[in-house]
């Protein structure tokens, strides 16, 4: 209360603002400027509040999943005991994805708030609920046709604070799904992290792993490119809004450059990795894709299949 409205407020506020995704590990630069915005408190102090303030802020996530009780979202009866969400297989009136030798299998992921429903849901709609607008909700009703599943991973407790656990949470499913077939990880804000960190998760083999891709994807908890090393036969999406107010595009840089090995450039080879390896900045479009249309929707659509696409050709089916 004391530096409110004082020239020391702005910072106060930029600091809390950092703090809701930097800890004193990751930036132990601001251990030194932090005690003189706020009079009588230590750095410690300020980074214990800011722990708090996140925890609390993490619990109303939970809090704003009600009407939606997460035990109706469990899957175990249709065969993913452990994981939470919505299970899309593929038609079995659908031809396999372009020969793919393999089921394919794609898993989705929310930011912090979780939920099912993935970017573009619209104000109005709930992330748990069924049939939105949805960028995820609209592929697993595109993609199933194509012969691909299409299985949407909420987390069993989200929030920024519990990183860790949600990305255990996709991890589970992916280590289920790559029993199965092939794995395409697709993840939006911190789910970006999240699915980079699942698919790096002991027990999934590499070579299930078809294909990664962030949305506006977060950086950290981001996994370090010695980690990601393993998976450079995957494809690779990585989407960005240059307009996103949340998370700046040069996440998008950081994230390529370590799915990349250190090399920036895009793939100019012939083999199809051009296409399914990819960094794709949209124009005046902020974090929740909105403002790009149904450009992500077709994106995605075609990115999958061309990966199913490369699978085939590569196992020579």
């Amino acid at each position: 209360k004391r530096v409110v409205g004082s020239p020391r407020w702005p910072l106060v506020v930029g600091h809390f603002r950092l703090l809701a995704g930097v800890s004193a590990d990751d930036c132990p630069a601001l251990m030194g400027c932090l005690p003189c915005c706020i009079p009588g408190r230590s750095a410690l102090d300020v980074y214990s509040m800011a722990g708090d303030i996140r925890k609390m802020r993490d619990d109303v996530f939970v809090q704003r999943d009600l009407p939606y009780a997460r035990a109706s979202l469990a899957l175990d009866a249709e065969g993913w005991p452990g994981v939470l969400g919505r299970w899309t297989p593929a038609l079995a009136s659908a031809s396999p994805p372009r020969g793919a030798a393999l089921p394919v299998i794609v898993i989705t992921a929310s930011g912090t708030y979780g939920g099912t429903a993935g970017p573009r849901r619209g104000r109005e709609a709930h992330h748990f609920e069924a049939n939105t607008l949805g960028l995820f909700d609209e592929l697993a009703r595109r993609l199933p046709l194509e012969g691909v599943s299409v299985l949407q991973v909420t987390y069993e407790w989200p929030g920024g604070h519990r990183f860790d656990e949600c990305a255990a949470d996709l991890a589970r499913a992916a280590k289920l799904a790559a029993e199965r077939g092939l794995v395409v990880l697709m993840g939006h804000s911190m789910g970006g992290a999240a699915v980079l960190a699942a698919a790096c998760a002991e027990g999934i083999p590499a070579e299930r792993i078809l294909g990664l891709c962030t949305l506006c994807g977060q950086t950290r908890h981001l996994p370090s490119t010695h980690d990601l090393s393993g998976l450079r036969s995957a494809g690779a999406l990585v989407v960005h809004g240059l307009a996103d107010r949340k998370l700046p595009a040069c996440c998008a840089d950081e994230i390529w450059e370590r799915l990349s090995d250190g090399n920036n450039r895009e793939p100019t080879s012939d083999n199809g990795k051009l296409e399914v390896r990819r960094r794709v900045l949209l124009e005046d479009t902020g974090h929740h894709l909105v403002e790009c249309g149904t450009v992500i929707e077709d994106l995605l659509h075609d990115w999958v299949l061309a990966l199913c696409a490369q699978s085939c050709s590569e196992s020579g089916s």
